[in-house]
């Protein structure tokens, strides 16, 4: 009975500060909310939520905050995402607690994608939209940058996706101009997200690479004994592995994203007008994701006895190809990436069958 009340009592808060977000929601307000997620006294002198000894305990208060963020005034939503991130990178329980929310990363898109919506002239403070979608993307950067380097990691992306496409078609209960202005966010956040994770992946591959060729070759700069040198390249090459499989999935996702532009560019050159991304979003997507499954079948089933019979290029042939300085030519290493890049990664075929599974959700 306790924890109904105190539920009702924080949805009414939640409630009250998204009808009234200019009145209720004030830096002090804001102050005492984030202390008491955090488990700290407000009424400390000089309160420094930049202390890496903080932990968020209070989820439900936390919760409060998050989903009142979309109603509140911009310099508020500056302040409390340079202070959430911060609590986020500075420990890691904050950033699995934040992950961990149903409402991950419903909350933070929502900050976005309104912004979006409302257009410049939401409350007349000196933050921008472009303040709030550079400070998000690189909340999300962050975060989505962790995964890469996880096996399934790819998983994490592709739900952060398809939440956009869910909120911006979906989502929010505006009309007319409003509502056009919400979906047409829609492609710029997927641009800039799937353009900078894929440049995170180059480069992370391009230092792995480095790496394991220098370890497999045991000409390591600290001198390590062959099977010192070893471990290191086989650790290297198990994060190689797990970035390449979650930059495959990002790939496909791209390729979604362009086929889905290009056949909105057609249809309103065809209609003569703009035509609302929700009727054409969930038909075009239909047919790309079930079209692009059996084609993906295909192939695995092609490639199937190749990809169970191949384990991968081992470390003594690697070592093999090193010249005397540890390095394997480029040309060595382009045939090895069209080699691997031929057959499709066992471990993220199902990303085959879940491709665009938001699409068919939004359009039955």
């Amino acid at each position: 009975m306790f924890e109904d009340k105190v539920s009702l009592l924080l949805y009414a808060l939640q409630k009250a500060f998204q009808a009234a977000p200019n009145r209720l929601m004030t830096n002090n307000v804001y102050s005492a909310l984030l202390a008491a997620s955090i488990n700290a006294s407000s009424s400390e002198d000089g309160l420094n939520f930049y202390d890496s000894g903080h932990r968020f305990e209070h989820p439900q208060l936390l919760l409060v905050l998050l989903r009142s963020l979309p109603f509140a005034a911009r310099s508020l939503q500056s302040r409390a995402l340079q202070d959430l991130l911060f609590l986020a990178c500075s420990h890691h329980e904050n950033r699995v607690s934040l992950t961990n929310m149903e409402e991950w990363p419903e909350w933070i898109l929502e900050v976005l994608i309104s912004n979006y919506e409302m257009g410049p002239s939401k409350h007349s403070d000196s933050t921008s939209i472009g303040d709030i979608e550079d400070l998000i993307h690189n909340f999300l950067s962050i975060m989505l940058e962790h995964s890469m380097r996880e096996k399934d990691g790819w998983k994490e992306i592709e739900a952060t996706i398809h939440c956009a496409e869910w909120l911006s078609i979906v989502g929010g209960s505006s009309t007319g101009e409003h509502r056009i202005r919400r979906e047409e966010s829609l492609p710029i956040f997927k641009r800039r997200l799937l353009g900078g994770l894929l440049d995170f992946a180059a480069r992370e591959l391009q230092v792995q690479t480095q790496v394991i060729a220098a370890a497999s070759a045991g000409v390591a700069a600290e001198g390590l004994s062959p099977r010192d040198a070893k471990a290191e390249a086989e650790s290297a090459a198990q994060l190689s592995v797990a970035l390449v499989e979650n930059a495959i999935v990002i790939l496909m996702l791209v390729e979604d994203h362009l086929r889905l532009q290009s056949r909105q560019s057609s249809s309103r050159a065809a209609a003569g007008s703009p035509s609302s991304l929700s009727h054409t979003y969930p038909t075009n997507n239909r047919s790309i994701s079930l079209s692009t499954v059996e084609e993906s079948t295909e192939i695995m089933e092609d490639g199937k006895s190749i990809s169970t019979d191949s384990g991968g290029v081992p470390l003594d042939v690697l070592s093999s190809m090193a010249d005397e300085s540890g390095q394997i030519p480029t040309s060595v290493m382009e045939r090895l990436a069209a080699a691997s890049a031929a057959e499709p990664y066992e471990s993220v075929s199902s990303a085959f069958v879940s491709y665009g599974s938001c699409a068919k959700d939004l359009a039955d």
